[in-house]
């Protein structure tokens, strides 16, 4: 079996938005990888955010001007779970996607909660972005709700999505869509 080409890193900045799962272990385990291949990672966490409201504001814009990206991840989701038209949801994630065009995406799932309703919404509209299926994660949890991993469970999902990014073979990059 030939073994998948991986994405070379050294040079590239990466822009990881998302809510408020985009924090702890998950952003200090991206960022220490991408760092030590050379990258340079910055990571927005808007808490309680969906996808419609980082399309509607003028944040992800401004993020995209700021630092002028190579690659995109976005880790929304969880705030979403009983969003009631599904439909339109998948529509708000194509619209997102479409933002990225010329840059490497990448769409990571939320971690299982009570529910899990978007996540094969988020697979089958997130083209040309690749998803990742966070589900399948176990790692602790804490806080009051028990939605987000602790520390240590934000370093174990750091490292599975790690090791899936560079797995593709190769990332794709969106073209104008």
């Amino acid at each position: 079996m030939a073994r998948l080409a991986a994405i070379v890193w050294a040079g590239l900045t990466v822009l990881h938005v998302g809510d408020s799962q985009v924090s702890g272990g998950l952003t200090a385990g991206l960022r220490s990888r991408i760092h030590a291949e050379g990258g340079h990672y910055v990571a927005s966490t808007w808490v309680s955010s969906s996808v419609r409201q980082w399309l509607v504001s003028r944040r992800l814009g401004d993020l995209l001007r700021q630092h002028q990206p190579d690659v995109v991840m976005i880790t929304l989701g969880s705030n979403e779970q009983l969003y009631p038209n599904l439909d339109q949801y998948g529509e708000h994630v194509r619209r997102l996607v479409r933002r990225f065009a010329g840059r490497r995406c990448f769409m990571i799932g939320p971690p299982r909660w009570r529910v899990s309703r978007v996540d094969d919404v988020q697979a089958a509209n997130s083209a040309p972005c690749p998803w990742f299926d966070s589900r399948p994660i176990e790692a602790p949890r804490g806080g009051r709700m028990r939605a987000h991993f602790t520390y240590d469970g934000g370093e174990l999902w750091a490292r599975a999505i790690w090791d899936w990014m560079n797995a593709l073979d190769p990332p794709p990059v969106p073209q104008n869509l």
